[in-house]
């Protein structure tokens, strides 16, 4: 077949229609010098297999689900087809699972020990699903649907509860659920607390320092002694380094304060 009086949305176009894996992949062999800017992902019955958390039904109908309809996929791009040509390919994927809205609002009701309600009987299921280290969860359409309504302060305030809630099942304690039933982060509050009193330290010895010296200091500290990046922190950090005592937040964390600051960071924790 000559590609050559077709336009490259054609090729694709003929590519992505084809009746089986195996009349794809010979099409794109044959157009494979046009495609070197394309990847092309087919569901399979034979190819590499895109993780643990594919494609599983719990007892009560929750459910993992795919883009693909097969639990294997075959990838078509100019460095996977040259390794396949000597008999095995290496790719990367991402085994992210992006939690819909309705499992997002169940987080919080779930981890206060409710059950019933409308919460569906086998979330305890999914939640040590969730645990497993081969599993990542992505709340992206969940930010997505409720970004118009943080406006609203009801709203904000219940999102934010939500977004506790991911932050607890995105660091779960596996062994706790495992022992317990229950809910909880391998993050206690004892480590936003040691976050609080560092960023106090460094702005209160300092306040005049540059804000890198201040934000080395501080990833220095999350690198060395949390052996934790925390990117959320970090942003505070920076906030507070950058605005001081105008950042409200901390704004009874002073030098001359009559009250125990380490009893306010704790309650700030």
């Amino acid at each position: 077949m000559d590609f050559r009086d077709i336009n490259i949305e054609q090729i694709v176009a003929r590519i992505c229609n084809s009746d089986t894996t195996s009349e794809a992949f010979q099409l794109y062999q044959l157009a494979a010098p046009l495609l070197k800017d394309y990847k092309f992902v087919f569901a399979s019955d034979k190819g590499g297999q895109p993780g643990f958390a594919v494609n599983r039904t719990f007892s009560a109908g929750a459910a993992v689900r795919s883009l693909f309809k097969t639990d294997r996929i075959l990838v078509l791009d100019p460095d996977t087809t040259l390794e396949m040509e000597s008999g095995q390919s290496t790719y990367l994927i991402d085994y992210s699972i992006s939690l819909d809205t309705n499992a997002m609002s169940y987080l919080v009701p779930h981890m206060a020990g409710k059950r019933g309600g409308g919460i569906p009987a086998d979330f305890l299921e999914v939640f040590e699903f969730i645990a497993s280290p081969e599993v990542n969860v992505d709340p992206i359409p969940y930010f997505t649907e409720n970004l118009p309504n943080l406006a609203d302060g009801k709203s904000a305030d219940e999102i934010f509860e939500n977004l506790k809630a991911y932050e607890i099942l995105r660091t779960i304690d596996a062994d706790w659920l495992k022992s317990k039933g229950q809910v909880q982060s391998t993050l206690t509050e004892q480590y936003m607390y040691a976050c609080l009193i560092k960023m106090a330290a460094i702005q209160l010895k300092s306040p005049s320092a540059g804000i890198g010296k201040k934000m080395s200091t501080f990833m220095e500290f999350c690198h060395s002694g949390l052996a934790t990046m925390s990117v959320r922190e970090a942003a505070v950090a920076r906030a507070y380094f950058t605005q001081g005592q105008d950042l409200t937040f901390f704004g009874k964390i002073q030098k001359k304060s009559k009250k125990d600051i380490l009893e306010l960071l704790r309650n700030m924790a």
